[in-house]
């Protein structure tokens, strides 16, 4: 019994020495491992945490210069076409009064024409008059009436 005592304890010695410390080592490696895996997956979290923070912002300020650039845009463009606009009117302007003035040129042209062509109507009816050989007064009394 004494010799089964002393074997037991040697067993128990070698199954210390050879497995359970071994076994014990094992488990207390395998636990850190999981400890550091679930602090780094705490440290993953919030690093995720922090970039979709940051994402967030910057598709803020980018909408943000979107919407600028976009009224920035409109008002360029609506200027653009403010200033198209005038430029239209004043180049009508100098068309209708180009027009004017060369419509007041032909007015004049035509009443120049029309003058000549009654004073020489006239004069060919005061020579036809002439050629009759009315006497002085029955000439003076149709120019008068002319």
């Amino acid at each position: 019994m004494v010799a089964q005592a002393i074997n037991f304890l040697i067993l128990l010695l070698i199954l210390n020495k050879f497995l359970f410390k071994p076994v014990v080592q094992l488990l207390s490696d395998r636990k850190k491992k999981v400890e550091e895996g679930i602090k780094q997956s705490e440290q993953a979290k919030v690093e995720l945490t922090k970039a979709q923070e940051e994402a967030r912002k910057i598709m803020s300020k980018a909408v943000e210069d979107a919407q600028k650039l976009q009224n920035e845009s409109k008002k360029t463009a609506e200027q653009e076409v403010t200033k198209i606009l005038s430029a239209a009117q004043m180049r009508a302007e100098k068309i209708i009064e180009g027009a004017k003035t060369s419509a007041a040129a032909e007015e004049e042209k035509v009443e120049r024409q029309a003058k000549a062509k009654i004073a020489e109507l006239v004069s060919v009816a005061v020579e036809k008059i002439l050629e009759q050989k009315q006497d002085e007064k029955e000439i003076d009394r149709l120019i008068q009436k002319i």
